[in-house]
């Protein structure tokens, strides 16, 4: 015969019973609560963590060498070319390339220095095509002449290009090199200090 507080004590133990069935695992056995169903890859679909903060915002994708390199024809900055000797150094941005002239013609260092000082607004640097290398253009097979370079508001279309286009036509390419699009992002000042101090 079963006894009252035998039965009180079954009904207790297989309320716990199905307490646990109900809220400790579904139905493919995973826990309720869990990882799968907060932020774990199973419940919305992805990584949760590397989608949002990975590599692909934020990474290398966006801030690596792809976006903030010197171009096909930098090697990291002025200070991994040879420094010319006298006139003005200049670095200049072409689209996705970096190349570098030197300038001695006067009127050429008067000009890059009112470009950089924003008093000037001739910006395209028109000189003479060398299809040779120049240590201080390191990593292209040409230069413009230093004592040839003035800057222009406007030249004619047939000097235009890209270092990158130059570099690989240069013997085809025409007497005179003008870059439009070229931007002075660095100008270094070799007239009387042979490190070619940065230009304030």
């Amino acid at each position: 015969m079963i006894r009252e507080s035998d039965l009180t004590m079954y009904r207790v133990f297989a309320s716990f019973l199905f307490t646990i069935a109900a809220t400790g695992c579904g139905d493919d056995g995973n826990p309720v609560g869990g990882s799968a169903a907060a932020g774990g890859a199973p419940a919305n679909g992805g990584s949760g963590g590397e989608a949002r903060g990975g590599d692909t915002q934020g990474g290398e994708a966006q801030g690596g060498e792809a976006q903030g390199g010197a171009g096909q024809g930098g090697e990291g900055g002025s200070a991994s070319c040879e420094p010319p000797e006298g006139g003005v150094w200049a670095t200049f941005d072409v689209v996705d390339d970096v190349y570098r002239a030197h300038i001695t013609n006067p009127n050429g260092v008067q000009q890059a220095l009112d470009l950089w000082a924003g008093t000037s607004k001739a910006a395209i640097p028109n000189g003479a095509l060398v299809c040779a290398s120049a240590s201080f253009n390191c990593g292209w097979g040409f230069h413009q002449d230093p004592a040839t370079i003035e800057f222009a508001e406007a030249t004619i279309e047939v000097c235009d290009g890209t270092p990158s286009y130059v570099d690989a036509n240069c013997g085809d390419f025409g007497a005179q090199y003008c870059p439009w699009s070229a931007v002075l992002s660095e100008l270094r000042d070799c007239r009387s200090d042979p490190l070619c101090p940065l230009v304030p």
